[in-house]
């Protein structure tokens, strides 16, 4: 993810430019909010001025003054007897990003589908498809045996809760669900990619998540695809100025 940063800690940039940070990491599909807190650097982190020269033409201006010259020698300063502009440059001392994890809806059914452009590549479809059923086989036992626990320790106090509690701890469980949709669909990514030799060349693509019904489509990377692909980026919500 942090390869899809463009700011950089020292150089000049601006609220769009980390704002535009912000709408990557929401392309991703990963994330439903994303705030940036950063600070400028201080005076002995970065300079605060860039001298900029000027290309002029004339090779003779562009050479240093003699007295210059030697004035700054022992410095290691040039000067120029051309003029010489300082653009005023605001550092950037520390930025982060404050997320939050994207509620998607729990997961139904999974197919597996492999693409054209790793027919070679050793492993078939059908090795893929038993991956996928157990990774989501053991998420649904284990969101059960967390829910009988949960139904165990609470069954003597369930008779005593107010109808308004109840159904809070219904809503809290569902989001439980949700954030661990997340977490299958990152653990689907990691372990399908893994079944191939090289995995780093492999992406692996979601889409139906909205319903539940989701489809998995294993490819070879491209020259054109960035740097992290989360796979769930056809589904991503907000942009550029939404979800910031």
């Amino acid at each position: 993810l942090l390869d899809l940063i463009a700011s950089r800690i020292g150089a000049a940039v601006t609220t769009q430019e980390i704002e535009l940070d912000c709408a990557r990491l929401l392309a991703t599909g990963l994330f439903g909010k994303a705030r940036p807190s950063a600070m400028t650097a201080g005076r002995g982190e970065a300079p605060q001025f860039g001298a900029v020269k000027p290309d002029t033409g004339d090779d003779a201006q562009q050479q240093p003054g003699a007295e210059a010259a030697a004035a700054g020698a022992d410095a290691g300063v040039t000067s120029y007897t051309g003029d010489v502009a300082l653009q005023l440059v605001p550092p950037l001392g520390s930025l982060k990003f404050i997320v939050e994890p994207r509620k998607l809806p729990v997961v139904s059914s999974i197919d597996v589908r492999l693409d054209s452009s790793l027919a070679d590549a050793g492993v078939d479809a059908a090795q893929l498809q038993d991956i996928a059923s157990g990774i989501s086989d053991d998420a649904a036992a284990a969101a059960k045996a967390k829910a009988a626990a949960a139904a165990a320790g609470d069954g003597k106090e369930e008779e005593k809760k107010e109808p308004e509690d109840q159904q809070k701890d219904e809503e809290k469980d569902k989001a439980a669900d949700t954030d661990s949709s997340l977490n299958l669909y990152l653990k689907l990514r990691a372990q399908l990619a893994a079944a191939f030799p090289q995995p780093d060349q492999v992406v692996v693509a979601f889409s139906g998540v909205e319903a539940g019904r989701v489809e998995v489509l294993l490819r070879a990377r491209r020259a054109a695809d960035p740097a992290y692909v989360s796979g769930l980026e056809s589904s991503a919500e907000g942009g550029e100025g939404l979800g910031i």
